[in-house]
């Protein structure tokens, strides 16, 4: 993985109540940088950040999630994900 200086990066936040489409939205975000081949669904359990049993389940996170996606100069894009208990 590449180094980047602190210059290099962002940080973006998606906050609100519950339901309001968070998760569908960072969904749809790693689909439009080609993060993923297709667009995650919290109704059918396709959703690239509710991989737990309970979230698909109850079709809605549970959990909070930190995505990062890193650019290259030659756009090409990697992520990486980590699950937090809340």
């Amino acid at each position: 993985m590449p180094t980047h200086t602190t210059a290099d990066i962002r940080n973006i936040l998606l906050t609100g109540h519950g339901s309001s489409g968070k998760t569908t939205l960072a969904d749809a975000m790693l689909f439009a940088t080609n993060t993923v081949t297709r667009k995650g669904s919290v109704l059918d359990g396709t959703s690239v950040s509710d991989f737990e049993k309970e979230e698909k389940e109850h079709k809605h996170s549970i959990f909070r999630r930190s995505f990062t996606w890193t650019i290259s100069a030659s756009a090409s894009i990697f992520w990486t994900r980590r699950a937090r208990r809340t």
